[in-house]
C-alpha cells in the first residue's frame, strides 16, 4: 500500500484492544470502508416488503453524533469520494470511498523493496499490522457466465473451482486451501455474469507466500483429468442445491424470457456433466 503517515488522536472504544494509526497516501489513491449488515429482503415482516431496502435508505439521513441531515453525504463528495448502499436477499452492504485526507486506517509500516511494472508510476509501501487484524487480496477475472459457450453453460463456474487445486509451483493438490486455513484465513469465489472474483485472508505473518500460491492460479494452473472429474460433479451438486433457491429461480424465469437475447445464460445444469 501506497503510505505516509500522520499522527492524530484516535477515538477508540473501551473494550478495543486493537492499535490504530492515521496515514495519510502520497499518490492520490483514496482509502474506502464496507459494512454488511447480516438482514436483507428476506428478513422483511410479512406485510412490510420492501422494509430493509427502506431502511437502507435511511440509515444515510443523520445519527446522533451527526444530525445535520444529509452531511455524512457531503463530506464525501467534498472529499472526493462517493458511497452507496444496496439490500440483497439476505444481506445489506453499505460502502464509501474517499480521498485520504478524510479516511483512518489501523496499521503499521514496514520498509520492502516493491517490484513494479515499468508502467506503474505509482509510489508503494509495505505494512504489516500490530493488531492481529488479517491482511487480505482479491483478484477479479473479467470472464463470467455470459462468456459460456453454448453447450457447455457451467464452464466459467466450473474452472472457478479448478484454479483452487494446484499450480506448477505449488503442485500438491489443495496445499493453497491448507496453507489459508493453517494460518487463520479463509478462502472463496464466486462466479457472477460478467465476472470471477478469487479472494482470500490470512494471518499478516503468512500474506506473502500466501499471495504468491494465490497468484500461481493465474499464472500457471495444474488441472489433472481426476481433479476435473470430481469438481464437475461437485459443480453440479451445487447447481442441484440451487434449483430450490427462489432467488435462481427468478434468474431462470429472465433467461427463458431472453432466450434469444445475445446475454442468454442459462442457470448451471446438469449439461456441464455431458459437455466436458
Amino acid at each position: 500500500m501506497a503510505v505516509g503517515k500522520e499522527e492524530a488522536e484516535i477515538v477508540k472504544a473501551r473494550t478495543d484492544t486493537r492499535e490504530y494509526r492515521r496515514i495519510v497516501l502520497h499518490n492520490s489513491l483514496q482509502c474506502a470502508a464496507s459494512m454488511s449488515v447480516s438482514v436483507g429482503s428476506f428478513s422483511d415482516p410479512q406485510g412490510l416488503e420492501g422494509l430493509a431496502h427502506f431502511l437502507e435508505h435511511m440509515l444515510f439521513y443523520a445519527s446522533e453524533k451527526y444530525p445535520l441531515e444529509d452531511s455524512y453525504s457531503k463530506y464525501i463528495t467534498e472529499h472526493g469520494g462517493c458511497t452507496n448502499a444496496f439490500t440483497s436477499s439476505e444481506n445489506t452492504n453499505y460502502y464509501f470511498d474517499v480521498n485520504t485526507d478524510g479516511c483512518f486506517m489501523a496499521v503499521g509500516k514496514e520498509e520492502a523493496e516493491i517490484v513494479k511494472a515499468r508502467t506503474d508510476t505509482r509510489e508503494y509501501r509495505r505494512i504489516v499490522l500490530h493488531n492481529s487484524l488479517q491482511c487480505a487480496a482479491s483478484m477479479s477475472v473479467s470472464v463470467g457466465s455470459f462468456s459460456d459457450p453454448q453447450g457447455l453453460e457451467g464452464l466459467a463456474h466450473f474452472l472457478e473451482h479448478m484454479l483452487f487445486y494446484a499450480s506448477e509451483k505449488y503442485p500438491l493438490e489443495d496445499s493453497y486451501s491448507k496453507y489459508i486455513t493453517e494460518h487463520g484465513g479463509c478462502t472463496n469465489a464466486f462466479t457472477s455474469s460478467e465476472n470471477t472474483n478469487y479472494y482470500f485472508d490470512v494471518n499478516t505473518d503468512g500474506f506473502e507466500e500466501a499471495l504468491d500460491r494465490f497468484a500461481q492460479f493465474f499464472i500457471k494452473p495444474l488441472m489433472s483429468a481426476d481433479a476435473t472429474t470430481r469438481e464437475i460433479k461437485a459443480v453440479d451438486s451445487e447447481n442441484q442445491k440451487n434449483l430450490l433457491s427462489d432467488a435462481w429461480r427468478m434468474n431462470q424465469v429472465l433467461v427463458i424470457a431472453f432466450a434469444k437475447h445475445i446475454y442468454n445464460c442459462k442457470m448451471l445444469d446438469i449439461s456441464i456433466l455431458n459437455a466436458i
